[in-house]
C-alpha cells in the first residue's frame, strides 16, 4: 500500500476534526495514561477492552507507547485521557487516521 507524503499527510490533517487530533496526540507515549486508564481502546481495530489486557509496550520504537492486545498495532487510547472510548468514535478516528490516509 502506497502511503501519502509527509507534506500531502500535513495538508490533510489540516481537514481532521480537532477531536480525533486531540485523541490521537493520546495514542504515543501514554503508558502512564493507560496504567491509569479502566478501559482502553484501539482506533485501528475498534476494539474496546479492560486496560489491564494492555502488555505490550512498543518493544520497536517506543517503548511507552501501548500496542493493542488483540491487534497488536500502536493505536491504542485509553479512557484516562477523557476522550470517549466507543467503538463510533474509534471507527471514525480509524477512517480519518488510517482510510484516507491511504492513496
Amino acid at each position: 500500500m502506497d502511503w501519502m507524503t509527509d507534506e500531502e499527510w500535513e495538508n490533510r490533517r489540516a481537514e481532521i476534526p480537532a477531536a480525533i487530533r486531540e485523541a490521537h496526540r493520546h495514542s504515543i507515549h501514554n503508558r502512564s495514561e493507560i496504567e491509569a486508564s479502566e478501559k482502553c481502546g484501539c482506533f485501528y481495530c475498534c476494539a474496546v477492552f479492560p486496560a489491564d489486557e494492555v502488555r505490550d509496550w512498543g518493544d520497536t520504537y517506543e517503548s511507552d507507547t501501548a500496542a493493542c492486545p488483540r491487534c497488536g498495532i500502536d493505536s491504542v487510547i485509553g479512557s484516562a485521557s477523557e476522550v470517549a472510548i466507543t467503538q463510533e468514535f474509534l471507527r471514525e478516528m480509524k477512517y480519518y487516521l488510517f482510510t484516507i490516509r491511504a492513496n
